[in-house]
């Protein structure tokens, strides 16, 4: 895995770029500010998806995201197998002009990142500059030479499959803090979301599809990314040859 921060990330870009543009699919993951609990425990069973989404909004609007990792899946055809390239991108959002982004900081997630030994140095003093395209407009600044929004236009323009846990969290972070405000409406929010990215794999939603299948094997009893890595690690061969 590689560690980018602003001293490295100019550096680093056309790389970047180029892998994301071979790669077969595209993961990614999201540390942010606060903590996604609160939204699950307001969540009601009668709650429609556009509530849902407006409790969510609410949650993008006051974090921000802090750190976002990024896979990029390249095939192998010799070996039939895929290799990975990782980047982790540590961010900072820009000061310019008048657009001094206040955001809040919940102390669970503090203690929760700094357990799993988050560099707060690095998010302060060398994360990654960026601004969102209405913020850009506004101030008339080239995203483009600026910081990490150059990277998310490059996963739009790619249109490759892209992967994540849970990702609904992560594509309101990513749609507020990289492409524009999000919308009032969960109906707009997901056409949106779907002309950026055409293909979204979200693994915590293909498990529940999976439990049905696999409840021989005992597998999908939890959800968890590390629950389902260990089960598909351990037993991935295995569901293979029993196809």
């Amino acid at each position: 895995m590689v560690e980018v921060t602003v001293y490295n990330f100019s550096k680093l870009l056309p790389t970047i770029s180029q892998l994301i543009k071979d790669s077969c699919f595209v993961s990614i993951d999201t540390e942010f500010t606060g903590s996604a609990i609160d939204y699950v425990h307001s969540m009601n069973l009668f709650d429609t998806m556009e509530e849902r989404f407006n409790k969510l909004k609410s949650l993008a609007q006051h974090f921000l995201i802090c750190q976002i990792g990024l896979s990029a899946f390249i095939k192998d055809q010799r070996a039939n197998t895929y290799v990975t390239h990782t980047y982790n991108f540590h961010l900072f959002p820009s000061v310019c002009g008048l657009h001094d982004r206040r955001f809040s900081m919940q102390a669970s997630n503090v203690e929760f990142l700094r357990k799993h030994n988050f560099d707060f140095n690095k998010f302060i003093y060398q994360g990654i500059p960026y601004l969102n395209d209405e913020q850009e407009a506004a101030y008339s600044r080239n995203v483009a030479d600026l910081g990490f929004t150059c990277v998310f236009r490059e996963l739009v323009k790619s249109k490759k499959p892209l992967i994540g846990h849970n990702m609904l969290v992560d594509l309101c972070l990513v749609y507020e803090n990289f492409y524009r405000s999000l919308p009032d409406s969960y109906k707009e929010f997901k056409h949106n979301v779907h002309q950026l990215f055409p293909l979204i794999i979200d693994t915590k939603q293909l498990s529940f599809q999976l439990r049905k299948p696999l409840e021989s094997y005992d597998l999908l009893e939890f959800n968890g990314l590390p629950e389902l890595y260990e089960a598909f690690t351990r037993y991935g061969s295995l569901l293979c040859s029993n196809r």
